[in-house]
């Protein structure tokens, strides 16, 4: 078993990317809120990491659906997915290798006008950095 900042650090050298597709039921619910107040509930295999946590770390999405919305909310999934961009660049500056490097990417206001939508429509997800 690996802690949470042990799966963090692993998840954001592999370079992957965290996208999940979540059942909410009154069930999960349920058992979300047991995990969530009871230390034994970690022995017994409960709740290990936060799927959010990796998902928001690495850029990717998560979606919550019903089982009667699964075939569309996984449909919407996927083309989240397909719809990624893949941004290459050069630092202006040298780490040491083994360094975290934190990214920040944004759209500037040009973008926003050529693409007629508002800040509020129009979602930009990424990793929080990488390790050199």
């Amino acid at each position: 078993m690996h802690t949470k900042e042990e799966a963090t650090t692993k998840l954001l050298h592999s370079g992957v990317v965290v996208a999940a597709l979540i059942d909410r039921s009154a069930k999960t619910d349920a058992f979300m809120a047991v995990t969530d107040i009871s230390p034994l509930s970690f022995i017994a295999g409960g709740r290990i990491g936060d799927i959010n946590k990796y998902a928001d770390a690495t850029g990717g999405p998560v979606l919550k659906s019903s089982k009667k919305e699964i075939t569309a909310r996984l449909s919407e999934l996927l083309d989240q997915l397909r719809e990624r961009y893949t941004l290459g660049y050069k630092p202006s500056s040298e780490k040491a290798p083994g360094s975290f490097c934190k990214l920040e990417v944004s759209l500037t206001s040009l973008a926003y006008q050529h693409s007629n939508s508002r800040k509020r429509e129009i979602l930009v997800r990424s990793r929080h950095g990488y390790y050199r």
